[in-house]
């Protein structure tokens, strides 16, 4: 039995993207969908457009949110190789963690600068107001920043439980 090589595309290529695959489903952009019960390819270790075919076929497993275990088990049920199939599986799910830390550090430094920038207006126009007078308390941008900060905080935690 020969060994058969499977080169997994980094998230840039396989999203045709610059945004680095900030979402698991940018995995996927520019790939025609497939039906939940779709059918792997069939898998011919010399043919490469089957092997890329199988590869997109993962990737769209992983983002319908297929578990690691059914994936494997699906493609090795379909003809590919058990060890093939496990790292195959491993480089898509590491593509999906990155994307999703990628995505979990956007939203913390976007919720970072709302709640700095709210907390900054407040003390500014708290320190510009003559005593009794007005001032601005920026709570809506306080609180946005907040909430993006704890979405982008759970999408960290999550990506690396995945």
């Amino acid at each position: 039995m020969s060994k058969v090589k499977v080169l997994v595309p980094k998230t840039r290529r396989l999203n045709g993207c610059r945004d680095g695959g900030r979402r698991p489903e940018s995995l996927m952009r520019g790939l025609p969908r497939m039906p939940e019960d779709a059918p792997a390819p069939d898998l011919d270790p010399d043919n490469q457009a089957a092997l890329q075919a199988v590869v997109k076929f993962a990737a769209q497993r992983v983002v319908q949110g297929d578990s690691r275990a059914r994936l494997e088990r699906t493609l090795v049920e379909r003809g590919l190789p058990a060890d093939v199939a496990r790292e195959l599986v491993g480089d898509l799910w590491a593509a999906r963690s990155g994307a999703m830390r990628r995505l979990g550090l956007l939203h913390l430094v976007v919720g970072a600068g709302w709640c700095i920038g709210g907390s900054v207006l407040t003390w500014w126009t708290y320190s510009a107001a003559e005593r009794g007078g007005s001032y601005v308390i920026a709570w809506g941008a306080i609180a946005f920043g907040a909430l993006e900060f704890g979405w982008g905080l759970w999408k960290l935690v999550t990506a690396r439980r995945s």
